[in-house]
């Protein structure tokens, strides 16, 4: 309590017959009671400080909700704050998810190298996935080259039919190209038949 006094009266006492009051002011002080200043406990802070009049208040610690996270923790002189939780560019996808004391962590989509393609395209919550473009087995062409969005497209290769033969073999690149087999004109012969690998061969008849 602040300083102050308080007055008491005095006896009385008669003079001359005539009764006087002879008030006797004692002033009484009383001493100051002070106290320190308390610190708020884990889970509370000061809402209020402290002062000469008053102590500190305390108050509870707020909770950040959903969509926001902690991005100053609460303290005993201060409240926490909170934050929206970031969202990624385009470009851009989620690699470690907003959580109640982190932020979003953004990583750049991936790309991928010439040898591979786009399996699964970037996300706002996964990054690209590449995978190795495919090679055709014996047999095969490719009918439709790896790209950094669809893989290689490979088909059999052709077999001519009869009567046909093989004009330009099946590779990697290209398919089998076949030509029908040709008939020897009036004053040759085939000398040679038309087989798969081989056109007819003529020559001409003996006079």
């Amino acid at each position: 309590m602040g300083t102050g006094f308080y007055w008491n009266s005095g006896p009385t006492y008669n003079v001359v017959g005539h009764a006087y009051s002879i008030n006797v002011y004692i002033a009484t002080w009383s001493n100051p009671v002070c106290s320190n200043c308390s610190t708020c406990p884990s889970g509370k802070h000061a809402s209020s400080t402290c002062s000469s009049n008053s102590g500190i208040v305390c108050s509870n610690c707020s909770t950040c909700p959903s969509g926001q996270y902690i991005s100053s923790a609460c303290s005993s002189n201060s409240d926490t704050v909170c934050s929206n939780c970031s969202t990624c560019p385009s470009g851009q996808y989620i690699s470690s998810t907003c959580s109640s004391n982190s932020d979003t962590v953004c990583s750049n989509c991936s790309t991928c190298s010439s040898d591979k393609y786009i399996s699964s395209a970037c996300s706002s919550n996964s990054d690209t996935v590449c995978t190795n473009c495919s090679t055709c087995s014996s047999g095969q062409y490719i009918s439709s080259a790896c790209s950094s969005n669809s893989d290689t497209v490979c088909s059999d290769c052709s077999t001519c039919s009869s009567g046909q033969y093989i004009s330009s073999a099946c590779s990697s690149n290209s398919d089998t190209v076949c030509s029908n087999c040709s008939t020897c004109p009036s004053g040759q012969y085939a000398s040679s038949a038309c087989s798969s690998n081989s056109d007819t061969v003529c020559s001409n008849c003996s006079t």
